[in-house]
């Protein structure tokens, strides 16, 4: 993975998030509007995490298979859908 990609997400998330660079593979379940957001199944689970945030670059689809970043903001963990896997 790029590491200009977690330094952007870095910037443009909270001031205190740090990017743990912990990367999940995952199957998108549903796409969601106001707010962007998808139901991703991570790493082959069958049960998905719901509402995460995508960039804006990315259109989803369901059934798009994408990279997810994991970060850890104090005691809350965050993710974001970084793309479609090529």
């Amino acid at each position: 993975m790029d590491l200009r990609i977690a330094r952007q997400l870095n910037r443009a998330t909270r001031p205190r998030m740090s990017v743990t660079g912990i990367l999940h593979w995952g199957i998108v379940a549903a796409i969601h509007t106001s707010p962007n957001t998808v139901d991703v199944y991570l790493d082959g689970d069958s049960t998905a995490m719901v509402a995460i945030p995508y960039l804006a670059s990315y259109s989803p689809t369901v059934g798009d298979n994408v990279c997810v970043l994991q970060g850890q903001a104090q005691t809350r963990m965050n993710r974001f859908v970084l793309g479609k896997r090529a």
